[in-house]
């Protein structure tokens, strides 16, 4: 609330809080509600920065991760497929933020049962290069 009340409801720091607040949420196990704060964070990253932003990205794996946490695993992989295209166009697959969504991919498609497609994901993860 303070971070909107000094620097507007439009800014990269409130995005932050956001997202931070849902963690916190999600390390309790309320995960529903983290859900709602880091798509919070998502839509104003992405009205903020621009679709294309690396903190868009990590908005994108976060909400993924966390749909994955409430079983929704089919919008999970969406949210981290986004993550990944917007991350591969900005940095190598050896950047580890890169890595670091290949190793959520790749547990999300193991979930789906995607065994193949997991496994390629996996061994990007663990050797890039």
């Amino acid at each position: 609330e303070l971070f909107k009340e000094v620097l507007g409801e439009k800014h990269p720091s409130v995005a932050t809080s956001y997202n931070n607040v849902g963690s916190t949420l999600g390390e309790v196990g309320r995960h529903e509600e983290a859900l709602e704060y880091k798509i919070k964070a998502l839509e104003l990253r992405k009205e903020v920065l621009g679709e294309k932003h690396p903190d868009v990205a990590t908005s994108y794996n976060n909400v993924g991760s966390t749909l994955g946490e409430v079983g929704r695993h089919e919008e999970a992989l969406w949210h981290l497929e986004q993550a990944r295209a917007i991350l591969e166009a900005i940095f190598q697959e050896t950047h580890p933020h890169v890595t670091a969504v290949y190793g959520n991919l790749a547990e999300c498609l193991k979930k789906l049962e995607r065994n193949e497609e997991a496994s390629a994901y996996e061994k990007k993860a663990l050797n890039p290069h």
